[in-house]
């Protein structure tokens, strides 16, 4: 496996991990009032971990995108055209989704 391909199937696992890590501590909550104590204590501390986590994540694909162009500059590659689309998800596309509903997400 490639580096550039390893490089994108850590971050998604680093995404997937922070998805957990920050919305795990909410499963066994009950009601409002214990969800408003757990955002206040450890679940807002879990939060913020796994914010760290998927910027991480995030600055993990730029090295990748540069692997990824430059193996195939060397000759085309199924699994380098398949790491520069993973890539490509989170660096380009989502944050152009994202700018392009400003109004509906924030």
């Amino acid at each position: 496996m490639q580096r550039e391909l390893k490089l994108a199937l850590l971050a998604y696992a680093l995404y997937f991990g922070s998805f957990v890590l920050a919305f795990a501590p909410y499963a066994f909550v009950g009601n409002e009032a214990e969800a408003g104590q757990m955002m206040a204590g450890f679940g807002g501390w879990a939060f913020i971990i796994a914010s760290v986590v998927v910027t991480l994540a995030w600055f993990l694909h730029i090295p990748g995108l540069f692997y990824s162009v430059k193996t195939l500059m060397n000759g085309p590659s199924g699994q380098s055209m398949v790491a520069l689309l993973l890539h490509l998800l989170p660096t380009v596309v989502l944050p152009l989704l994202l700018w392009s509903n400003r109004t509906i997400v924030f």
